[in-house]
């Protein structure tokens, strides 16, 4: 609401910036949570849930803003109506409640038997009494003194780690990528498919309405795709899952090359961000279940702090390689692409969501 009223540059940057932090702040520990909190038998649905809703939200953005941000209320009108749509939220805070998994492992036994007793009664069950064993000395894990030093040999144990690794690179490029793709998507179908001239603020800020509705359209790629994904990693697994979709965007990257005609733009546009939303619901499911529960939660952490520097790092690279051509922001996207298939070609376990001892 207050970045609508800003009636300076400054004054919308310094608000954005604190959205922009609280919002990546509090990303981070719902996929933990979503990996915490979820049995090892549902915890891939859980996670790959996540990315659903993610996408349902990046079309109803892309909805809200095809059908006011050429209105009277323009771009003003439109983060008054995105802020109504995340009010919700707060709600949900109401009922949320610590991952008692967690607590447990790491030698808080009484605040997760307090936690089980109050998601019990939430779930209209009553009340109930429970009392848990004592879990083993985990040495430093237990007494929460997570570093790299200590997870790693954890990790090694498993046989995972190298796997583990691949997986938080594959999800560093992917967002790399992924952004790259949605900053300049919209530009690519407003502006035309060929351009390296120099934009005034009135140009940049200015999206006619075809455009806005093939930005709309393009959009709907994301539930689309993390909807098939859901489907895929049941039935396929999860590193031939991840293969088989950053093979498909390499295709799609080659022949969107080559596009120039304005309807292909489209519908290669709608498959290439349906490629690339998809390659970003493997890796949290793969970290969560290559990692015990006792380091689950930090090397999510790990995983949301790489996630988020390729993010930002593709943001900014998208303006530079736009101005200089299309053709070069395909050309580091495909690099991006290609990397991430080489890593994924390094996950070596497949896992169906059994427990690690």
């Amino acid at each position: 609401f207050l970045s609508a009223a800003t009636q300076a540059y400054w004054q919308f940057l310094l608000l954005r910036i604190l959205l922009g932090a609280l919002i990546g702040i509090g990303a981070g520990p719902v996929i933990i949570f979503a990996g915490e909190a979820t049995s090892s038998k549902w915890r891939a649905l859980a996670l790959s849930g996540l990315s659903l809703n993610w996408g349902i939200g990046v079309s109803i953005t892309s909805g809200i803003a095809c059908l006011v941000l050429n209105s009277a209320v323009g771009w003003r009108g439109l983060l008054v109506f995105t802020t109504l749509t995340f009010s919700p939220c707060a709600l949900l805070f109401v009922i949320s409640r610590e991952s008692p998994r967690f607590d447990y492992h790491t030698g808080k036994v009484e605040e997760a038997e307090k936690t089980i007793m109050s998601i019990y009664k939430l779930n209209g069950k009553g009340e109930c009494k429970i009392k848990l064993q004592p879990v083993p000395d985990l040495g430093e894990l237990q007494e929460q003194k997570f570093s790299l030093k200590t997870v790693l040999p954890t990790l090694r144990n498993t046989g995972n780690l190298r796997s583990c690794q691949s997986a938080i690179a594959i999800g560093a490029f992917s967002a790399f990528y992924y952004y790259i793709n949605a900053y300049t998507t919209p530009r690519m179908l407003n502006e035309g498919y060929c351009t390296n001239q120099n934009h005034t603020k009135v140009d940049i800020c200015s999206f006619d309405s075809k455009a806005l509705y093939e930005i709309f359209l393009v959009g709907l790629s994301d539930p689309f795709s993390c909807a098939i994904m859901l489907i895929s990693i049941e039935y396929l697994g999860r590193i031939r899952s991840t293969r088989i979709t950053i093979t498909f965007c390499l295709t799609t990257i080659t022949f969107l090359y080559f596009c120039v005609n304005e309807a292909w733009l489209v519908a290669f546009s709608f498959l290439l961000r349906m490629g690339t939303a998809s390659i970003s619901v493997t890796p949290p499911i793969l970290i969560a279940e290559y990692s015990p529960t006792v380091i689950r939660s930090f090397i999510l952490q790990v995983l949301c702090v790489c996630n988020r520097t390729g993010g930002i790092i593709g943001i900014f690279s998208s303006e530079y390689l736009f101005n200089a051509g299309v053709r070069y922001v395909l050309a580091v996207m495909q690099g991006a692409c290609a990397l991430c298939l080489a890593f994924a070609f390094v996950l070596n376990k497949e896992m169906k969501g059994e427990g690690l001892s």
